[in-house]
């Protein structure tokens, strides 16, 4: 399901500023009033890319074949991706909806290296 509003704010942006080039625009969807809220917009993808890979993205590999004349396996844009946050994947775990054997490698991934910093957090192990 695309976001025709989250699509507009992210045509808006780039166009306004003139921008060509990768962007990794960071929203949140408010899940009763559907409302959308723009937290911050990065001409980068690297902080997000194991979200998008685990979305079923691959920027890297559609970039590649873009720049070839290729036309990519994988859409480059992630408007109609939807990733689980890192509660919503223990919540999930918690309630036994979805067992941790269930998780994909980067699902995986994100909850440990979470974990591990909050446990550092708790711990003070980064002072």
């Amino acid at each position: 399901m695309q976001n025709e509003e989250l699509a507009k704010f992210a045509r808006t942006i780039v166009q306004e500023l003139s921008y060509t080039g990768v962007i990794h625009i960071d929203a949140r969807l408010h899940a009763t009033s559907g409302e959308i809220f723009l937290i911050e917009a990065n001409p980068r993808f690297w902080g997000s890319l194991a979200e998008a890979t685990s979305g079923g993205l691959d920027f890297v590999r559609a970039g590649i074949c873009i720049s070839m004349g290729l036309e990519s396996p994988d859409p480059t844009t992630i408007s109609e991706v939807i990733v689980p946050s890192v509660g919503r994947i223990l919540a999930e775990i918690a309630t036994f909806k979805r067992p941790y054997s269930r998780l994909n490698p980067v699902e995986r991934n994100r909850l440990r290296r979470t974990i591990r910093s909050r446990f550092r957090e708790v711990l003070r192990l980064d002072s």
